[in-house]
C-alpha cells in the first residue's frame, strides 16, 4: 500500500499494489488498484484506476484481471435540485411582483384616481394653494376614492414584501450556482493505445468529502473491483484509442490504423 493523500507518488514500476495520492506517476503498473486526482501511467495492465484526470499511454487487461478505468466526477445532484427549486421559486415570486405592479398600475390608471393623486402631489409640495371651497371638494374626492387609495396602499405593501423575498431568492440562487460551478470540476481520461478489453466508467464522489484517496486498502479494492457500479460504461473497447472529457457529450474514439471495418 502506497498512500500519500495530499502528495505525490512517482515510481518506475508497480505490481499488485494499492496506491492512493493526489498525483500518481508510474512507468508501468500491473494488477494495481489506484485512486488519485491526477494519474499518469506509461503502461497499465490489469489495473483498476480511478482518477479525475487520467493520461495513459497503453492500457489493457492481464490474464484474469480486467482493465478498469473510473473517471471521478463530483456528485452535484443535490446542488442541481437546489438550483432547480430556487429558480422555480424565484420565477413564481417574480410573477407575483409583476402581478402586484400590474394591479397598482390598473388602479392608478383610472382617470379620477390619476387626477386626485396628481393634485395631492402638488398640494403636498406646496405648488398649489387651495381655497376653502376647493379644500372641501378635495377632501370629498379623497373620501370617495378612499377604497381605491387603500387598495393601492395594501397592494403596494404586498408588492414590496414580494420584492424583498425575490431579492433574497435571487441571492440564494446566485450562491447556489456559484457553489455548483466551484465543485463541478471536469474529469478526463485519455488512452493512446488500447491493448485488449478496457472499460471506462464514471464514479461519483461527494464534493464535501472530496476524492476517495483516504480510503483503507481493502476499501479501495472493494470500491474498484466490486463490480456493483451504478453507472453504465462510458466506453468499452479492445483496441484503438480514446480521449474522454466530462465536459463533452460523447467520448472521442479513434480506431487503430490497421483495424478492419
Amino acid at each position: 500500500m502506497l498512500q500519500a493523500a495530499g502528495g505525490e507518488v512517482t515510481i518506475r514500476e508497480a505490481q499488485n499494489c494499492v496506491i492512493s495520492a493526489a498525483r500518481v506517476t508510474i512507468g508501468e503498473a500491473t494488477n494495481c488498484e489506484i485512486v488519485a486526482d491526477e494519474v499518469v501511467i506509461g503502461i497499465a495492465s490489469g489495473c483498476a484506476i480511478a482518477g479525475r484526470n487520467m493520461a495513459i499511454t497503453v492500457a489493457g487487461p492481464r490474464k484474469g484481471s480486467e482493465m478498469l478505468l473510473f473517471a471521478l466526477v463530483p456528485d452535484t445532484r443535490d446542488d442541481d435540485e437546489a438550483i432547480t427549486d430556487l429558480a422555480a421559486r424565484a420565477a413564481s415570486c417574480r410573477a407575483t411582483v409583476q402581478a402586484y405592479s400590474a394591479m397598482v398600475h390598473d388602479i392608478g390608471s383610472r382617470q379620477d384616481v390619476r387626477s386626485y393623486l396628481a393634485l395631492a402631489t402638488r398640494v403636498r409640495a406646496g405648488e398649489v394653494a387651495l381655497t376653502a371651497p376647493q379644500q372641501a371638494l378635495f377632501r370629498k374626492m379623497g373620501e370617495q376614492l378612499a377604497p381605491a387609495l387603500n387598495e393601492i396602499a395594501q397592494v403596494s405593501l404586498a408588492g414590496n414584501g414580494a420584492r424583498v423575498q425575490l431579492n433574497d431568492l435571487q441571492g440564494q440562487l446566485e450562491k447556489a450556482r456559484q457553489r455548483r460551478g466551484a465543485i463541478a470540476a471536469t474529469a478526463s481520461c485519455a488512452v493512446k493505445v488500447i491493448d485488449g478489453d478496457t472499460v471506462l466508467r464514471t464514479m461519483l464522489y461527494h464534493p464535501d468529502t472530496g476524492l476517495p484517496t483516504r480510503l483503507a486498502t481493502k476499501d479501495i479494492k472493494a470500491h474498484l473491483r466490486a463490480g456493483s457500479w451504478s453507472h453504465a460504461s462510458v466506453l468499452q473497447a479492445a483496441d484503438g484509442a480514446f480521449d474522454w472529457s466530462s465536459a463533452a457529450s460523447h467520448p472521442i474514439r479513434q480506431d487503430s490504423p490497421d483495424r478492419k471495418h
